[in-house]
């Protein structure tokens, strides 16, 4: 079942998302991504993929832990 968007019985992420991009920057994409709220945050696991199969970890950001303040981050 579906309710705006949510499956019943999953858990939400722990953040409101209000943009993500990324940015080619010849050998490296440069990410940015704006948040709204966070709650609990701890951090975001940056990661890459050649296959869409087996990801990589790339970078850890620290999150804000809890906000409900707008906060852009890049990585």
């Amino acid at each position: 079942m579906t309710l705006s968007g949510a499956t019943l019985g999953c858990t939400p992420l722990p953040i409101e998302l209000l943009s993500f991009s990324g940015k080619n920057m010849g050998k490296r994409i440069l990410l940015e991504w704006t948040t709204a709220t966070e709650i609990n945050n701890s951090f975001f696991t940056l990661e890459r993929s050649k296959d869409a199969d087996k990801f990589d970890e790339v970078a850890i950001i620290e999150g804000a832990g809890n906000s409900a303040s707008i906060i852009n981050y890049t990585g």
